[in-house]
């Protein structure tokens, strides 16, 4: 879990979590990986094609 430090304008440090920005890049990174996945010959849903 990432934090991130802010500082508001009473000069207070604020730690907040970056959830929603997790799940974010998560849904990204999940698209990459079937990407990759379909450059190596399966397709999305992760199944392999024939190949001979």
């Amino acid at each position: 879990m990432r934090l991130v430090r802010e500082i508001d304008s009473t000069g207070l440090e604020k730690k907040c979590h970056l959830e929603i920005i997790q799940h974010e890049e998560g849904e990204v990174q999940a698209k990459r990986q079937r990407v990759a996945e379909a450059a190596e010959g399966s397709t999305e849903e992760g199944e392999p094609r024939g190949k001979d």
